[in-house]
């Protein structure tokens, strides 16, 4: 109880330090959770913790922090003020058609680049990762929203998001280093199971070359789908 009354305290005397130190260590965990689930479930028995990649997740939310600090207190609030007629439907749609996309598209867009993806790389990577966790998460974050913007007190609302983020954050980290492979795979079932042996393997290069990801998928594609 003492924490909580601490924490609420630093929360009105330094809401943005708190928020974005909270926000770092919160979400430095989530990467470290999919690590070792990672490690954990790996045939590769040399496999440890890659604390860069940890870092660069960290980051990110460090510096976003802020963001989603002016976003809850001042943005919204300016955007559909209180009082007006169903600001919190407003507030719940605002946040999951245009904020929680351009955030995703985002942050994926970092890790890609900051790990040395060309942009061309980012784009097509960013477009697979993007649509599969916004797809993910529209059907439940909603409800959380609406739940933080109704009952939630405003200093604490980064806090609630962070709590939320701990989870999405961990199958986000898992979706960019471990799912990317097989969503690969799986477009490129879907759009070349009419070609041939020939044309399929072109098509397996041309998508191994643009993600940087060894696919070695072409005989068991053809056999699949062999005319």
């Amino acid at each position: 109880m003492k924490l909580f009354q601490w924490y609420g305290a630093k929360l009105e005397t330094a809401p943005l330090r708190v928020k974005t130190i909270t926000a770092f260590c919160t979400l430095s965990l989530a990467d470290l959770t999919c690590q070792v689930i990672e490690i954990k479930h790996s045939y590769n028995s040399t496999k440890k913790i890659n604390w860069n990649r940890t870092l660069r997740l960290g980051v990110y939310c460090f510096i976003a922090a802020p963001w989603i600090h002016y976003y809850t207190t001042a943005m919204l609030p300016k955007i559909f003020p209180y009082g007006t007629k169903l600001r919190l439907l407003k507030w719940v749609l605002f946040d999951s058609l245009i904020h929680m996309p351009v955030y995703i598209t985002a942050i994926f867009s970092y890790l890609d680049l900051l790990s040395g993806k060309s942009l061309k790389q980012t784009y097509n990577e960013v477009k697979i990762k993007a649509k599969v966790l916004i797809q993910n998460l529209i059907g439940f974050r909603p409800w959380l929203m609406y739940i933080n913007f109704c009952y939630v007190p405003m200093p604490w609302r980064v806090l609630y998001m962070n709590i939320f983020g701990f989870f999405t954050n961990t199958y986000m980290s898992w979706l960019q280093n471990v799912r990317l492979q097989k969503l690969l795979e799986e477009k490129i079932i879907q759009d070349t199971h009419h070609l041939s042996k020939e044309k399929l393997n072109q098509e397996v290069l041309k998508l191994t070359l643009q993600s940087n990801v060894k696919l070695n998928i072409v005989e068991e594609l053809f056999a699949a789908f062999s005319l």
